[in-house]
């Protein structure tokens, strides 16, 4: 399958039940055929067949056979025949055969197509077994789609009910914004990009569709996908212009304030992520990270704890299923808070049936709360730890606080690493409908607070102290715990990414002109695509509101 189409192991189930039922199907059909074309449309007539020799042959690897001749009489005349068998034939036994009125030289064991098409039964039996494993099977992909569909669209309800509830807070964040002429300007941009996002996606189904031989015999069929060809380049350079305009602006009027809000010594860097070295020593989703790329670099400090995070997601390859992306890919954000001590051991939390974040020499310990060992999976190396940390209280929090997608958590050194996947980017809207801007900003708003509340509800360095004293001492700790001196990381650095729509740096004054994105000026957008170097200000986009 390296070669092949890259699918989810559900899916290989259902290629395999499906190929299995498809060769006995085939063989039931072409049995069909071929017994049908030797009758034709007419009954054969009795005859009695007479043997009259049998000789000895040797074939192939010493093995031997029989050459039976027998002959018989149809209207007169007389045909000699002969039949291969592993065994002798005494001369002068007769059979009785059946031939063909039109051709007597054709014989056969049965009078008619009917009484020669008996399909064994268990064919019968293995194919209709094949087909129903087929369709089961099937049924469950469907509905996995569907589950992982419903969990993005119950978390997008979830954002829009907490606005309405918090209307006037929203209200009084104190972002000055010229909705209107955002709108004028962005609403356009966005629907030029759906239809052209929508184009493209027909072009690959039809694509696809020739590809497996589906269409093959339709020409015109063929012919759309030619000219599609043709059409790709225009539409595709269009559509990375409109991103780049829709998303420059958006980033701006939208994202900037919100972390303003929310952050002090705010760093923005749109185009920028960590690195693949980085999420690899994260532990919390793996080494598969071929086609990684990450954007939306956020750096800052929420009530003196230092906070970072970014979106990362893997590239879908062309040969890879969709539902392989949904449940095997990445694509989500990762947050990093930064707290002063250090525990002694690392915790990894995850979501139930969620294969991500690595818990290798790691011991799986079962809690207390039946409710949350249903949702969550703890590993850790130490279970005092483990009780300490997971405390009643915080158990309910991850329980009632809805992440979406699947959820890792790792307590490791002096950092809480934390996985959202199978999300979207913080501040990436959904293009296929309408642009709401007050919804845009209070959606940005409370999903970083979301993840911003894991600080409120930690007091993170009293908490490493007292849970390396309970990992060591148990319940009962014979003295007051000490600070312990700090331990130096490594500060990791972003990476700049070229596939991103975002390069890097400072851009001043937002300038909206209606009607089509910004008016950018050409050495502006080279600017915007260069790099940031280790000498620069660590600030990609400082904010200016």
């Amino acid at each position: 399958m390296s070669r092949g189409k890259k699918v989810s192991e559900i899916e290989m189930i259902f290629f395999i039940f499906q190929s299995l039922a498809a060769i006995m199907l085939f063989g039931i059909l072409t049995n069909y055929l071929v017994i049908r074309l030797s009758f034709g449309g007419e009954d054969y007539l009795p005859v009695d067949i007479t043997y009259t020799k049998s000789e000895m042959r040797v074939g192939d690897y010493d093995t031997t056979y029989y050459v039976n001749t027998y002959c018989y009489v149809v209207n007169g005349n007389e045909y000699t025949e002969t039949a291969n068998t592993d065994t002798a034939i005494e001369p002068g036994t007769k059979e009785q055969r059946y031939y063909c009125p039109t051709n007597p030289e054709r014989l056969s064991r049965y009078r008619s197509f009917k009484e020669e098409y008996a399909i064994p039964w268990h064919v019968i039996v293995l194919f209709v077994i094949f087909q129903i494993s087929a369709i089961f099977v099937h049924v469950k992909i469907k509905k996995k789609k569907h589950e992982i569909e419903t969990e993005h669209t119950a978390y997008e309800e979830k954002i829009r009910k907490d606005m309405q509830k918090n209307q006037n807070q929203y209200k009084n964040l104190g972002i000055q914004l010229d909705e209107q002429r955002l709108f004028l300007a962005l609403e356009p941009l966005r629907k030029r990009i759906d239809k052209n996002q929508r184009t493209l996606a027909a072009m690959e189904k039809r694509k696809e569709a020739v590809n497996s031989g589906g269409a093959v015999l339709l020409i015109a069929y063929a012919l759309v996908v030619v000219i599609d060809n043709f059409r790709r380049g225009k539409i595709e350079e269009q559509l990375a212009a409109d991103l780049r305009s829709f998303y420059i602006d958006y980033k701006r009027n939208i994202g900037e304030p919100v972390l303003n809000q929310l952050l002090e010594d705010v760093s923005y860097k749109p185009g920028q992520g960590f690195s693949a070295e980085e999420v690899k020593s994260f532990g919390v989703y793996g080494n598969r990270l071929f086609n990684y790329q990450s954007e939306d670099y956020i750096e800052g400090v929420y009530k003196g704890v230092g906070y970072r995070q970014a979106d990362v997601r893997k590239e879908r390859k062309k040969n890879e299923s969709e539902l392989s992306i949904m449940t095997e890919g990445l694509n989500g954000r990762i947050s990093v808070y930064d707290f002063k001590k250090n525990l002694d051991g690392d915790i990894v939390i995850r979501s139930k049936n969620n294969s991500d974040g690595v818990v290798s020499n790691l011991t799986k310990i079962d809690m207390e709360n039946i409710v949350f060992n249903q949702k969550f999976e703890v590993y850790a190396e130490s279970a005092h730890m483990v009780f300490y940390l997971l405390t009643p209280q915080f158990m309910e929090y991850l329980l009632k606080l809805d992440f979406g997608g699947k959820l890792v958590l790792r307590f490791t050194g002096n950092r809480i690493i934390v996985l959202r996947n199978r999300i979207t980017g913080i501040f990436e809207p959904d293009l296929k409908q309408p642009l709401d801007i007050p919804y845009e900003i209070g959606k940005s708003y409370q999903e970083l607070k979301d993840i911003l509340d894991f600080i409120d509800i930690l007091n993170l360095d009293k908490m490493a102290e007292e849970a390396n004293a309970r990992a060591a001492y148990g319940e009962s700790i014979p003295f007051d715990v000490s600070p312990d001196t700090v331990k130096e990381e490594p500060v990791y650095g972003v990476v700049n990414q070229e596939d991103s729509i975002f390069g890097g740096p400072d851009f001043e004054e937002p300038n909206i002109s209606a009607g089509n994105g910004p008016d950018i000026e050409n050495e502006e957008l080279e600017n915007w695509n260069k790099p940031v170097s280790s000498g620069e200000s660590k600030s990609g986009l400082k904010l200016k509101l």
